[in-house]
C-alpha cells in the first residue's frame, strides 16, 4: 500500500508528467531553480516553447502547481528525492481515477522524470526554510488599530455627554495550526503604541545585525523584505 495519499485536486497535474519530453522535464527543473516557485506557474504557462507542445497552457500550470506542492510536502517529510519520488509513484499507480492513474508499465519512467523535477536544490531549500519558519502554534496574519470615541455622561443619560474618551484597540489576526483563522482585540493607549513601535524597531535592528553576522549563508525571515 502506498505511503502517500495524493489529493484529488493534484492528481491530474501529476499525471501530466508522463506526457513531458526529456527536454521539457529538464527545462521545467531549470526554471524552478531560477524562480524559486514565485509566479512560475502563470509565467511558464504563457511561455512559448516547443518542449511543451503536447500540453496546453492550462495543463502546464496544473502540472507546475502540483509539483510545487510536492516540494512543500517533501520538506515536511525529511526524505531523499529518490525515496519521495518512489512514494509518489506508488500512490499514482494506486489512485482510483483511471484517466490519471499511472500504469505499471510507465511507472519507472514517471518516477525518473519526477526525480528530475524535484531536483531544484534552491527551491528545496526555500521550501524547508518556510516549513521551519511556520512551525509555531500560531502564525501572524494581519493587524490594525481601531479607534473609537466613547461619550462620558456625568448626570442622566438623557443629557448631553460631558466628555469624550478616545479608545484604541489593537486587532491581531492569526492562524492556528496553519489553517484555522482567529482574531483577538487588545486595548492600547498612546504609551502602549510607543512601546510597540520601540519593540518593532529593535527587532528590525537585531535582524539587520544578524544578517551582517551571518553573511555567506542563505537567510530567510524577518529581515528578508528589507534586504530586497
Amino acid at each position: 500500500m502506498a505511503q502517500l495519499s495524493i489529493p484529488e485536486d493534484r492528481r491530474e497535474g501529476l499525471s501530466l508528467i508522463r506526457r513531458l519530453s526529456t527536454a521539457a522535464t529538464h527545462e521545467i527543473c531549470a526554471l524552478l531553480q531560477k524562480s524559486l516557485g514565485g509566479s512560475l506557474p502563470e509565467a511558464l504557462a504563457l511561455r512559448p516553447s516547443s518542449s511543451f507542445a503536447t500540453l496546453t497552457a492550462e495543463e502546464v500550470e496544473s502540472l507546475l502547481v502540483s509539483v510545487l506542492e510536492l516540494y512543500r510536502v517533501r520538506a515536511d517529510r525529511d526524505v531523499t528525492v529518490q525515496e519521495f519520488a518512489t512514494d509518489v509513484a506508488d500512490a499514482m499507480v494506486e489512485i482510483e481515477e483511471v484517466e490519471f492513474r499511472i500504469p505499471n508499465s510507465g511507472r519507472e519512467e514517471f518516477e525518473q522524470r519526477l526525480q528530475v523535477l524535484l531536483g531544484a536544490d534552491e527551491l528545496s531549500l526555500v521550501s524547508k526554510a518556510n516549513n521551519l519558519a511556520g512551525e509555531d502554534e500560531r502564525s501572524f496574519c494581519d493587524a490594525r488599530i481601531i479607534t473609537d470615541v466613547r461619550p462620558v455622561f456625568l448626570d442622566a443619560p438623557q443629557t448631553s455627554p460631558t466628555a469624550m474618551v478616545i479608545v484604541q484597540r489593537l486587532k491581531i489576526e492569526y492562524h492556528v495550526g496553519g489553517s484555522k483563522h482567529q482574531e483577538m482585540y487588545i486595548a492600547v493607549d498612546a504609551d502602549d503604541l510607543k512601546r510597540l513601535q520601540s519593540v518593532i524597531s529593535r527587532a528590525q535592528a537585531e535582524a539587520r545585525n544578524l544578517e551582517s553576522a551571518l553573511e555567506g549563508f542563505h537567510l530567510f525571515g524577518v529581515g528578508e523584505s528589507e534586504a530586497t
